[in-house]
């Protein structure tokens, strides 16, 4: 038997391979805050730019969002570049949650985790079993595996960024850990020419 993995979705995995500094983790931390739906964001909202402490976490965004472009989705660095339009902090105490939800308006995602704990975890959720009603039958499984999982968790490593496509739903579970989990969230367009002018779906992002 042989089973093809038809229109997966990538979500790409980086190393920022050294410490956060300590001024890095301070400007964030320092960041007033606002309530958001189950923990606190930022105020600020554009801080990798805003923010000239953060500079050298934003080239390694910067640099990572251009590999997960050319090489997991293939677009053209001739014809247009992708660049980060907003970027905020997260923070969840013990006991709070990030609510489930996705990025409109964006190109592709990012999550950063400047600060977390062994126990800290992403959920994903696998759009084939929550939007076809094929999937609405529940068949009970001796396993759990990327074909028959409606949510799939990843480690929320400290140092570790996490690049997906926009519409990709995620969640942060209910926080158990006693250190604040802090992460840098942020969202991308595109610049240049997409779609052609012979398809009569050309459109020019400046």
């Amino acid at each position: 038997m042989a089973i093809l993995d038809l229109f997966p979705t990538p979500v790409g995995i980086y190393e920022l391979n050294r410490d956060v500094s300590d001024i890095e983790k301070e400007t964030v931390l320092n960041f007033e805050r606002r309530s958001n739906s189950g923990n606190l964001t930022s105020k600020p909202r554009n801080i990798v730019y805003d923010y000239p402490e953060l500079n050298h976490l934003k080239s390694f965004f910067d640099e990572s969002i251009q590999d997960y472009c050319n090489n997991a989705l293939a677009i053209n660095p001739n014809e247009v570049s992708v660049y980060i339009t907003q970027s905020w902090a997260n923070y969840t105490d013990s006991g709070q949650y990030h609510h489930k939800h996705s990025h409109p308006n964006s190109y592709v995602s990012g999550v950063f985790y400047l600060q977390s704990s062994e126990e800290d975890k992403i959920h994903f959720f696998n759009s084939n079993t929550t939007n076809h009603n094929m999937r609405e039958i529940r068949v009970n499984t001796v396993s759990y595996n990327k074909y028959n999982s409606e949510s799939w968790w990843l480690e929320a490593t400290q140092g570790r960024l996490y690049l997906f496509p926009s519409n990709f739903v995620h969640m942060v579970e209910t926080v158990v850990a006693k250190q604040t989990r802090v992460s840098i969230s942020f969202n991308t367009f595109l610049k240049g020419v997409v779609g052609s002018a012979d398809s009569l779906t050309e459109l020019i992002l400046n």
